[in-house]
């Protein structure tokens, strides 16, 4: 939410004298800056953004009175030191007012704008700067050519090199006024695209907020619409990003009472929030709160009021995926406005009114902006009476406020107007606004900035180089690593059997799943390949950074770097059981990474033969560690040890990482007897001690629903089990040959046995799916096998490693997949499948197919096998009504040709599925 020309404080009485909010504690700032004047006349705050290193950008207009306005922007660091960048002129002897700000994620800080000649012609002015504050380049852009009237509200940018200018803007044709959307490219500057967008009817058409998805490009753009019969109704549109080209829309009609659209946000799965307000009659609204897919398919919406009126005006989407809802409220007619916040969970549930916020006796407060950090805080930026004030509340803590509301005066006298509020990455909060004087004949831009609370975890500052990669889901990159999973099983580290390429939909995204290797490749055969996601957390460009990876096999109780380098298998000394990574020619793979700027990531594929099966016990084949260490001079290992358990490394230096994961073959449905998976349990510590076998798994969905987990740790350890007194938490039975089989979806825990150092065992896992699976859909599920030791102390028990099984259990075929041999007959305003050719036995490696649609709508096209696992995806993309083809080239998903037999195309559009079977020859 930005200021308008027209704020909040126009809207109050005037000038009477200050009211004090005796009795608002105040939150300590780190400091309050008051830009010195340019002039006597009015210099204002806009908007405000902050970069990834936790810096922060203001955009502001000034103006010395003596000639037009400029915009300029302001950078603060952290700490509040301040850099004025040099205000920009875009010409002429008209104003040039700033509006909003962002930046890109290269650290270019993007600003939009109007410029305002002399006579009142109004263009769109996009200004962007580098990290120093050297100017790159100001873009000026007319819509009509007659130098008609342009609004700007928004400005954002993708991950994907492209910024997005939001305006309304006004048809020289028909008067009205209709969203208008420029896209530029980040590197050059250059105007890639525009769309103007009318509702209909030449009425007008106000945009309000600009969202772009993290995900895949998309653009929502949310605002308002006149009807023809003169009230206003929400307009929610969403654009292609390749060509803002094709529209998908919303719009509430509300029964010939005005609605208004306020803000916009997308979470990380990609839903679309939207606030406003409804017309209730006479004179009265209600907050309501819409969520939508990524197809802008309406999913539900929630209205919340008092008995008399309540105005939402800024949502946001907190660390914890809430959605927070903030605006104005008053319970009854001539009462006062009280600021109001809501949270709802993500489907729009759970309603939690926070308490309403009074400034003890302000006549009116009114919610302005709101921001989330990264640890689950929402700051609320409003107005009470003539100065603004911040509440910061923890929706963990169910709407508690963490700093009671803190009144925004900023030094001297006067009122201080706040506009725009954000946290930076460390949980600090800058708010921007300007501060007039009592006479108002003059105002200067005043920015705060608060310290953070305690309540939250600690940030840890980076400011040079910072390579990490995740040890857990959860996991931010702080050192040391203490937040628990499974750390022997990163997600940022798997293993692919072929290579992932752009697939023909353009999909770059990688496969994070992990695969089994195939272990019929030998020297100077087909490779299998490794994956390892680096990211840089740190506030500089890493030019010279290196990946090394190696192999062990897989066990617990590995040490660095004994059991890695240069490691020979105990059974066979002439056999490697761990090493550097090789390439099929056996050559040593050194990856130099490229140059990795602040906040960006990138994934290295790397080449791998895994050794020779034959060479290891049999049921061990199949078993690897793999452990990635990025190096670089400009960010060494923090403490690194030799000659102690390796997950001691990867908890103390985020630039380590491990894999130790089994993939069960995705065949559980038809087993008749288990498939037993083996794990290596190895007494590393200098002394004779207890170990603890785990077996946890952090699934919600228990794979017992759908089978049984049994695990076999030898008749020695069984036996030492015994005599260590048979302790054990979780829910068990013995099998006749002592197996422990889990009996409820709990962890289990077996302590106190005994074991030597240097003493190795084998233990085993194994899965057992039900034949009659009360499922219609894959499944994917994981155990981890965890082995504890006590500490050198002997006080205290530590991990010292694991094995992940991860477990995909495919129901039935007809219940994934219901084939016909001929279309179903199309319905009125569906789906219709008109052919296959060359014809419907395939013949050939391509396949094309033609449908037809009575009306345009959203349409998925993919290929099945006979069992009902996904070959490929064709299209997931709207189709305009009448008659369409597309084509299969036979390829699957990674890009490999398919094999001969029977295949199934299945069509799915609005509401409708249809599939064909088809044979593929050759």
């Amino acid at each position: 939410m930005r200021c308008v020309k027209n704020g909040f404080l126009a809207r109050l009485l005037p000038l009477i004298g200050l009211l004090s909010l005796a009795g608002l504690q105040a939150k300590t700032t780190e400091w309050v800056d008051l830009l010195p004047a340019t002039g006597n006349a009015f210099d204002k705050g806009y908007d405000i953004a902050t970069s990834y290193c936790g810096e922060a950008y203001v955009v502001s207009t000034i103006d010395n009175g003596a000639r037009a306005k400029d915009i300029q922007v302001i950078r603060y660091d952290e700490y509040g030191f301040r850099t004025a960048f040099s205000p920009i002129d875009a010409g002429g002897a008209g104003d040039d007012i700033a509006k909003a700000i962002c930046i890109d994620p290269e650290g270019t800080v993007w600003t939009a704008g109007s410029g305002i000649d002399q006579w009142g012609n109004e263009t769109i002015l996009t200004i962007a700067y580098d990290r120093s504050g050297a100017h790159k380049w100001t873009l000026s852009y007319d819509f009509s050519g007659a130098n008609q009237l342009h609004e700007v509200v928004d400005i954002e940018a993708d991950p994907f090199g492209n910024v997005y200018v939001l305006a309304t803007a006004k048809d020289p044709a028909f008067q009205d006024w209709n969203y208008l959307l420029l896209k530029y490219a980040t590197s050059n500057g250059g105007l890639l695209r525009q769309r103007q967008y009318d509702a209909g009817f030449h009425g007008d058409d106000f945009a309000k907020k600009l969202a772009v998805s993290h995900l895949d490009g998309e653009i929502y753009v949310a605002g308002e619409s006149y009807s023809p019969q003169g009230n206003r109704d929400w307009r929610v549109i969403r654009l292609h990003d390749i060509a803002l080209g094709t529209v998908w829309q919303d719009s509430y009609i509300n029964n010939w009472l005005d609605d208004h659209v306020n803000d916009i946000a997308i979470s990380a799965d990609g839903t679309v929030y939207v606030c406003g307000t409804v017309g209730l009659g006479q004179g009265k609204f209600a907050y309501r709160t819409a969520r939508y897919d990524s197809d802008l398919g309406r999913l539900n919406h929630v209205d919340y009021t008092t008995s008399d009126n309540s105005v939402a005006t800024a949502l946001t989407i907190d660390a914890n995926g809430f959605v927070v809802v903030t605006g104005y409220s008053r319970s009854a007619p001539g009462s006062t406005y009280d600021i109001l916040t809501i949270r709802y969970d993500a489907d729009l549930s759970n309603e939690l009114p926070f308490t309403p916020f009074n400034a003890f006796g302000s006549p009116d407060d009114f919610a302005a902006d709101i921001a989330a950090d990264q640890y689950g805080n929402v700051l609320v930026l409003g107005h009470s009476t003539y100065n603004a004030v911040a509440i910061k509340y923890s929706p963990q803590l169910n709407g508690i406020t963490l700093w009671s509301p803190h009144l925004l005066s900023g030094p001297g006298t006067g009122y201080f107007e706040g506009c725009a509020a954000a946290f930076n990455r460390y949980g600090k909060v800058f708010v921007t606004g300007s501060k007039t004087d009592v006479s108002q004949s003059h105002s200067q831009v005043l920015t705060y900035l608060f310290d953070r609370d305690l309540v939250a975890l600690p940030p840890q500052p980076v400011f040079g180089a910072d390579l990490w990669a995740r040890n857990t889901d959860w996991d931010d990159g702080r050192e040391p690593y203490t937040w628990g999973g499974a750390v022997f099983a990163s997600p940022d580290i798997w293993v692919r059997r072929f290579e992932k390429r752009a697939n023909a939909l353009g999909n770059h995204r990688f496969e994070h799943e992990h695969e089994d290797t195939d272990l019929q490749h030998t020297a100077g055969a087909h490779p299998s390949y490794i994956y390892v996601k680096v990211r840089n957390r740190g506030c500089m460009t890493v030019e010279n950074a290196t990946l090394k990876v190696y192999w062990s096999k897989a066990s617990t109780g590995l040490d660095w770097p004994n059991h890695w380098v240069g490691f020979d298998c105990p059974h066979d000394p002439l056999v490697s059981c761990g090493d550097e990574l090789s390439d099929c020619q056996g050559t040593i793979v050194n990856i130099a990474l490229p140059p990795i700027a602040p906040g960006q990531e990138v994934v290295q594929e790397i080449e791998w033969c895994p050794p020779d099966p034959g060479n290891y016990p049999a049921g061990d084949a199949r078993h690897f560690c793999l452990l990635a260490r990025i190096i670089s001079v400009d960010d060494p290992m923090s403490n690194e040890q030799n000659n102690v358990h390796v997950v001691n490394n990867v908890l103390e230096n985020n630039n380590i990482i491990w894999k130790n994961i089994i993939v069960e073959p995705s065949d559980g449905r038809y087993k008749t007897a288990p498939t037993w998976q083996p794990v290596r349990v190895r007494m590393t510590n200098g002394a004779a001690g207890p170990i603890r076998l785990g077996i946890t798994t952090e699934d919600q969905d228990h794979f017992l629903n759908y089978g049984s987990f049994t695990l076999d740790i030898g008749d020695e350890l069984f036996n030492r089990w015994v005599s260590g007194g048979q302790v054990a938490e979780g829910s068990y039975t013995l099998d006749a040959a002592n197996n422990f089989v889990l009996a409820s979806p709990n962890d289990l825990l077996l302590q106190n046995i005994a074991m030597q150092p240097a003493e190795e065992f084998i233990v085993a896992v194994s899965f057992n799916v039900f034949e009659h699976l009360p499922i219609n859909e894959e499944r994917s599920f994981s155990f981890d096998l965890r082995q504890y030791a006590l500490d050198p102390g002997g006080v205290d028990y530590e991990e010292v490693g694991g094995e992940r099984f991860a477990l995909q259990v495919i129901p039935p075929e007809s219940a994934l997949l219901t084939p016909t041999d001929v279309p179903e007959p199309a319905q009125p305003g569906s789906l219709q499948l008109l052919n296959l050719w060359p014809d419907p036995s395939g013949v050939g490696e391509a396949l094309a197919l033609s449908f037809r649609l009575n009306e345009g709508t959203k349409v998925t096209i993919a290929v099945y096998d006979t069992e009902g696992r996904l070959v490929r995806e064709l299209t997931r993309d709207y189709f305009a009504a009448g008659e369409h083809r597309i084509s299969w080239d036979g390829l699957d998903s990674d890009l490999v040709a398919g094999a001969a037999g029977v295949y199934y195309i299945r069509l799915q559009a609005a509401g409708q599925t249809l599939s064909r079977q088809f044979v593929r020859t050759r």
